[in-house]
């Protein structure tokens, strides 16, 4: 049974987006932070996730996964 507060089953990597890759994606390769907004929606859990409806929904598939990558995504 886990606990309320309970760290059990949590994945550091769950349920938050590094900030570095987002800026990178703005700063860099000229997203709008509303394009990753957009993408951000509930079904939108992981990084690889994330990855793949910013490529689904804007192309630009290079670049992406040059930022991604850059942060051990």
């Amino acid at each position: 049974m886990v606990h309320f507060g309970s760290s059990e089953g949590w994945e550091p990597t769950d349920d938050w987006f590094m900030l570095g890759i987002l800026n990178r994606l703005v700063s860099s390769y000229n997203f709008t932070p509303q394009q990753i907004f957009n993408c951000q929606t509930s079904d939108v859990n992981s990084h690889q996730k994330l990855k793949t409806r910013i490529i689904s929904n804007y192309g630009k598939e290079a670049n992406v996964k040059e930022a991604f990558d850059l942060f051990g995504f």
